[in-house]
C-alpha cells in the first residue's frame, strides 16, 4: 500500500532547481520557501544549519570562556531536573 502522503510526481529542488520524488526536506536556513532534494539536504542545509550551531557556540565561548567539565555536568543535572527544553537562537 503507498502512503498517501508521498509525492508521486516529480517536484522541483528550491535550491538547484533539479526534479525529486517524495516529500523533500525543509531547505531552511538557506530558504523560507518549497522544498528541496536529498542532495541539497544533505551537501548544502545541514552543513548550513552546522555552521550556525558552530558559530553560536563559538559566540558563547567567546563571551563565556570555555566550559569546565563540572559546568557541563551541572548544566545536563539542572535540565535533566527540570526538563526544561534548551533553546538556541
Amino acid at each position: 500500500m503507498r502512503d498517501p502522503e508521498v509525492q508521486t510526481s516529480a517536484q522541483t529542488c528550491c535550491l538547484c532547481g533539479d526534479p525529486y520524488a517524495g516529500h523533500g526536506n525543509n531547505p531552511e536556513p538557506l530558504s523560507e520557501a518549497g522544498r528541496c532534494c536529498d542532495d541539497c539536504n544533505s551537501l548544502r542545509v545541514v552543513p548550513a544549519r552546522m555552521n550556525i550551531i558552530y558559530k553560536r557556540i563559538d559566540d558563547l565561548v567567546e563571551e563565556y570562556g570555555p566550559p569546565s567539565e563540572e559546568d557541563i555536568f551541572t548544566r545536563l543535572q539542572e535540565e535533566k531536573q527540570s526538563d526544561k527544553q534548551v533553546k538556541y537562537v
